[in-house]
């Protein structure tokens, strides 16, 4: 029904509802995270008339050209794939440009995107518009929003086990993150909720003595 019933012009309305829905979720749990370090939320849900003010924000616009090269090999759910991608670039380019308009409305950048300039070179273009915001970041301590992530896993898979499903009761070891701190470390640690809670510090083998 969405991508073959609904015209483009619908799709891309329903899209905006849920987006708005959904953005205001994300702004009550960036209410929750560390202050250090700075947190970077990004997504097609990001409606820039929703914003708190200060928010540092920036809009990728997709070109039309970069926007089907990037769509064209993703499978799409439907009984007639070709016109539900169809659909789908129109939604898709409808939405992109209403988000453009209220970004240009409230002053938030906008960067065109089409596929000449890789992730890099992007990266450096938005630590331009915001030098002061990613210095901050450069000295930030990672050891303990581990932690605080831990925590957080800890909590949504306690629920799961209090629910009763029999794959996380009694020894079931988890895996988190190693809390080493160093930038780039990917390492998770297994172990059970019981011991996580005897931790002081969740570190892979090979970080322990950092």
């Amino acid at each position: 029904m969405q991508w073959l019933e609904w015209t483009p012009g619908t799709q891309a309305a329903d899209f905006e509802r849920i987006s708005r829905v959904m953005l205001g979720y994300a702004l009550e749990d960036l209410a929750e995270l560390p202050e250090q370090p700075p947190v970077v939320v990004e997504g097609p849900q990001v409606v820039p008339d929703l914003l708190p003010d200060g928010a540092r924000a920036v809009v990728l616009l997709p070109s039309p050209g970069f926007q089907r090269v990037v769509l064209e090999p993703r499978p799409m759910p439907s009984s007639d794939p070709r016109r539900a991608l169809a659909a789908r670039l129109v939604k898709d380019r409808l939405w992109a440009e209403r988000v453009a308009g209220l970004a240009r409305a409230r002053g938030v950048p906008v960067l065109e995107v089409d596929g000449t300039r890789g992730p890099d070179e992007l990266r450096e273009e938005v630590e331009h518009l915001f030098p002061a915001f990613f210095a901050r970041a450069g000295d930030a301590e990672l050891g303990p929003v581990r932690r605080w992530e831990n925590e957080c896993h800890a909590r949504n898979l306690r629920a799961w086990v209090a629910s009763g499903d029999l794959r996380g009761s009694g020894g079931t070891s988890f895996a988190f993150a190693c809390e080493c701190g160093r930038r780039g470390c990917g390492e998770t640690v297994s172990l059970t909720l019981a011991e996580l809670d005897v931790a002081e510090r969740v570190l892979a083998p090979q970080h322990a003595a950092r």
